[in-house]
């Protein structure tokens, strides 16, 4: 699949404005803004993205997160047409915008030539998870960061459920998206001192594709005590480093089955010693088989 968005509030759940997957980065010129949370996870390349006018450019690159503040005015031009992520809108206030057109908000010196301009209304929506996590988010403008693992399935989970509009969906979605909102305000809040030793574990966990090496050589990549860093690890990103280890395989498996990668031929570039491993594995942090996650790459 090279490109799926949806573009207008869901009428199920306003609170997602918006919400695609791109293959190959588009740039958006005009600056705009957004009632709720704009988020980016960057599912492979890299570039570097004007995003605020007269502030220097952003990097990001495959597994990271950029988030974008509401009402934070702002474009996307991009570098390198390489860049492949999905993209979504979260409102977290209370009150929220509802319509019935395109969920940016276009300053009105860039409008001329977009056609007509479209009536926004705020209503109250009342949500206590996603505005509690909102508390949570010490963000001022954006900010890049290590995606936690789970999020590459959660959207994929997300996108999956919009597409088929199966029983219950809706409520499917609402559930993954305070998941993912908590996910990510859980990587604010982790402390400044351990947040560099976890990344530089987090970083050579994501560069070797094959089972995580023991404890005690992680260990000693930060100079720390094995079973400090195995508490340490668990505390700042919810997970054991086995678990943390597994994901990043599995992230890196999604990728390949969507490039065209058969099951088997991606068990064995990831180092797993079966396919029945390989599958067992995939299921348990995905849900599902690797080969109906490709099926789905498949129908598009």
């Amino acid at each position: 699949m090279s490109m799926y968005y949806i573009e207008t509030p869901c009428p199920s759940f306003p609170r997602l404005t918006h919400f695609g997957y791109e293959a190959h980065a588009i740039p958006y010129t005009f600056p705009h803004y957004h009632h709720g949370y704009e988020i980016m996870y960057f599912t492979s390349g890299s570039s570097s993205i004007e995003l605020i006018e007269g502030s220097p450019s952003v990097s990001v690159s495959g597994e990271q997160v950029l988030i974008i503040s509401p009402r934070i005015e702002h474009r996307f031009l991009v570098n390198a047409k390489k860049l492949s992520y999905y993209w979504l809108g979260i409102q977290t206030s209370r009150r929220i915008a509802v319509g019935d057109g395109p969920a940016a908000v276009i300053h009105p010196r860039y409008k001329i030539g977009l056609g007509r301009i479209l009536k926004t209304r705020f209503v109250e929506h009342i949500d206590s998870s996603l505005e509690n996590i909102a508390r949570g988010l010490t963000l001022k403008d954006y900010a890049v960061i290590a995606a936690p693992p789970q999020i590459g399935c959660i959207l994929h989970d997300m996108r999956s459920e919009i597409e088929n509009k199966g029983l219950l969906f809706q409520e499917i979605v609402a559930a993954k998206t305070v998941e993912m909102m908590a996910l990510i305000a859980r990587s604010f809040s982790a402390p400044p001192a351990d947040v560099d030793a976890i990344t530089r574990i987090q970083q050579h966990l994501a560069a070797h594709h094959t089972p995580p090496p023991p404890l005690s050589e992680l260990a000693g990549i930060i100079g720390r005590h094995p079973v400090y860093l195995s508490k340490r690890f668990r505390s700042v990103t919810g997970m054991t480093i086995t678990d943390y280890a597994n994901q990043q395989r599995i992230n890196s498996a999604k990728r390949l089955l969507v490039s065209g990668e058969s099951v088997g031929d991606t068990a064995a570039k990831l180092g797993f010693a079966s396919i029945y491993y390989f599958s067992t594995l995939f299921k348990k942090y995905c849900g599902k088989p690797p080969s109906s996650f490709r099926r789905i790459r498949e129908r598009h």
